[in-house]
């Protein structure tokens, strides 16, 4: 018996390029109270907020606008 773990490749959609965003705003009030606990808090919020807007950024790429009815569409937001 074998174990398999990271012995297959796995299956990756080809894209021809990651669309990331030029500028990710931060609230600046969150890095306020962030500050107060610390630079690891503040750093964690800051990573964050910016995964938050790549991943919105991917969804809205593969799945359309959100509150747009597209029937054509083959992916779809939360699952």
């Amino acid at each position: 018996m074998s174990k398999t773990y990271q012995k297959t490749e796995t299956d990756t959609p080809d894209a021809p390029g990651v669309a990331v965003p030029e500028r990710v705003s931060v609230a600046m009030a969150e890095i306020a109270e962030s500050m107060q606990e610390g630079l690891l808090a503040l750093a964690v919020g800051a990573g964050m907020q910016v995964m938050n807007a790549l991943m919105e950024a991917d969804v809205s790429a593969l799945a359309g606008l959100k509150g747009k009815h597209n029937p054509e569409r083959v992916a779809v937001r939360h699952g």
